[in-house]
């Protein structure tokens, strides 16, 4: 059976998400709803298919709702869709938000609608990317069992790889990825201003940081996180990194910070490796100790 799916809200995630499904044949594309008939239209014409539409009375019935408006937007949409009369009972309704859970559903869930949340963990900001790169990507879904058996197949139609998570610690797992992937940038950055500060350009800091980043990310995942940490915490090295703290307390109070932290949470993965003795990991708690 092939099910109908209307849109709410269809910015780059879902012309991707609508483009991918049409081109495999996933699901047939119904109406799309966006601010405007104008962007509606654009949508449409994006995924090849669909029709626009300029409000949900206007909206015809679909088996599947993907509610993909901005994360605020999402639980008002909600409740504007259970309001419709449109959800028959066994229908199925989904957001693709990393950081809300399915419960923001609940007024479909409780107008006889079963929901779940699928978060592709990836970036949309070019769909035409997107959709070129999207086969193997990881999703994170929680729902409805009801609703993840209907939504399962099309994802997985379009190469995704799903992943079960507890909607309870939804912004935890949303989180992991900031920390993983926002977080990456920053500590560059940093490090970048910290080459600076020592009179090496940042074009050349640049250059330095290419090989360095690659060959620990591929270490982290090819050896995993404690055989990859290297460097003076994971020698127990107390001489070498009691200079650079001391030092980066002279230059930037709040970086001194951020590296007695970090050095601090470095501290079980250095331990993990074996390689440096309890007298000096205690050495280096003591440095890293907040002051």
């Amino acid at each position: 059976m092939q099910y109908r799916l209307n849109f709410i809200g269809c910015g780059q995630l879902g012309k991707a998400l609508g483009s991918l499904w049409h081109n495999n044949s996933a699901v047939i594309i119904g109406d799309v709803l966006t601010r405007s008939m104008s962007s509606a239209e654009i949508a449409v014409a994006t995924i090849g298919a669909g029709k626009p539409v300029d409000s949900i009375t206007t909206m015809q019935r679909a088996d599947i709702y993907l509610i993909a408006c901005a994360d605020d937007d999402i639980e008002p949409c909600s409740q504007q869709l259970a309001d419709s009369g449109l959800l028959l009972k066994n229908d199925v309704v989904f957001h693709c938000s990393g950081s809300q859970s399915s419960a923001v559903l609940q007024a479909c869930q409780d107008s006889g609608a079963s929901i779940a949340s699928i978060h592709p963990i990836k970036s949309f900001a070019n769909p035409v990317l997107a959709i070129q790169s999207f086969a193997g990507t990881y999703c994170g879904v929680e729902g409805d069992e009801s609703a993840l058996t209907i939504l399962s197949p099309i994802f997985t139609a379009i190469g995704a790889n799903l992943v079960a998570i507890n909607a309870k610690h939804k912004t935890l797992y949303h989180a992991a990825s900031v920390i993983a992937s926002n977080y990456l940038v920053t500590l560059q950055e940093i490090s970048l201003q910290t080459f600076e500060k020592a009179g090496v350009s940042r074009q050349e800091a640049m250059a330095i940081l290419q090989p360095i980043v690659n060959g620990t990310v591929d270490n982290v995942f090819r050896l995993g996180t404690t055989a990859a940490l290297t460097g003076p915490i994971a020698r127990g090295d107390a001489k070498v990194v009691g200079a650079q703290l001391s030092a980066m307390e002279a230059w930037d109070e709040e970086l001194a910070a951020l590296y007695r932290q970090l050095g601090l949470l470095s501290l079980p993965l250095a331990n993990g490796q074996g390689n440096a003795s309890a007298e000096n990991l205690a050495v280096l708690r003591s440095l890293f100790k907040p002051l």
